[in-house]
């Protein structure tokens, strides 16, 4: 049987016998098509009348082997990263560890209609009061060897590179517009800004076309800065 349906069953079988949907994030672009030595740890999402309830399940995983984050896509950020940068650590610290096993987000392909895989083993989450504008201020000494661009995804999931919003569905075609006219032959960052108020879909879903652009001289920072709005009043970033 193929791999890919081995791992669609395993999980929908979960899925079944635990009554929690997961409803995994879509896209058209596939990093990873398939995962060896792995191990799955689900963020379950219950949404009731009164609160949003995020459930992990990881006593199936394994710490030498690679983890496999099954995400909700409605779950709101400010739930999921604190657990996700959890156990990152908690990976990362543990008294068995195996240097090739890495971390991994799965996600729909649209196209093939089978699971895919993003790997996040070198994302640090930067969380609540953050964003990539002043951090770039603050350290001008790192950024000055680089073209720094900032995206940023708001409220109502409204995309703005540098100030200026850009929709969607053009964001990755504007970008390749723009680094070809402004920074030509130039090394480029690109940040990664989303208001902790919105969903994993909001965030990995941007995340993955960030990468489509990520690309020969333009990078895509590892540090990504899931921030509270109601405290980035005074840096001029919104």
């Amino acid at each position: 049987m193929n791999k890919f349906f081995q791992l669609l069953i395993v999980l929908f079988l979960f899925i079944s016998c635990n009554q929690h949907p997961v409803a995994l994030v879509q896209s058209d672009y596939t990093e990873v098509a398939e995962m060896k030595d792995h191990s799955p740890i689900y963020f379950l999402l219950e949404i009731t009348d009164k609160d949003t309830i995020l459930e992990v399940n990881r006593k199936n995983s394994i710490g030498t082997t690679n983890w496999i984050f099954h995400v909700d896509k409605n779950t709101p950020l400010k739930l999921a990263i604190p657990k996700i940068h959890e156990l990152q650590l908690k990976k990362a610290n543990g008294m068995h560890t195996n240097d090739q096993a890495e971390n991994y987000y799965s996600y729909m392909d649209s196209t093939s209609k089978t699971l895919a895989f993003k790997n996040f083993q070198k994302v640090v989450y930067s969380f609540n009061a953050f964003h990539s504008k002043p951090y770039i201020k603050e350290n001008l000494e790192y950024h000055q060897h680089y073209y720094n661009i900032s995206v940023d995804v708001r409220k109502g999931n409204r995309i703005y590179v540098d100030g200026f919003e850009v929709a969607a569905k053009d964001l990755n075609s504007h970008l390749t517009e723009f680094i070809d006219f402004a920074a030509p032959n130039q090394r480029v960052l690109l940040y990664l800004n989303v208001d902790q108020d919105l969903t994993f879909d909001a965030y990995l879903t941007t995340f993955l076309s960030l990468q489509k652009v990520a690309i020969g001289l333009v990078e895509l920072s590892n540090t990504h800065f899931i921030y509270d709005r109601t405290k980035l009043e005074d840096c001029g970033c919104m």
